[in-house]
């Protein structure tokens, strides 16, 4: 399944090439958060569980809009 942060990435540069000057500044915090969240980008945490084996786990964005 194709998820909101990869067609943001797929297409937001054209979107915004078209509609840029109408875009609300809060709009375009919202998408670079969403195309951020759960990538290497903000950074995350490994975990150990009881069995033994380790668990990466990225940082989301919180964004809640």
């Amino acid at each position: 399944m194709i998820a909101l942060a990869e067609v943001l990435r797929r297409h937001w540069p054209a979107y915004e090439g078209k509609f840029g000057a109408r875009l609300l500044p809060s709009h375009r915090r919202a998408v670079a958060a969403i195309v951020c969240c759960r990538t290497p980008a903000l950074g995350g945490q490994l975990f150990r569980c009881d069995c033994g084996q380790f668990h990466f786990a990225y940082h989301s964005c919180n964004h809640r809009a």
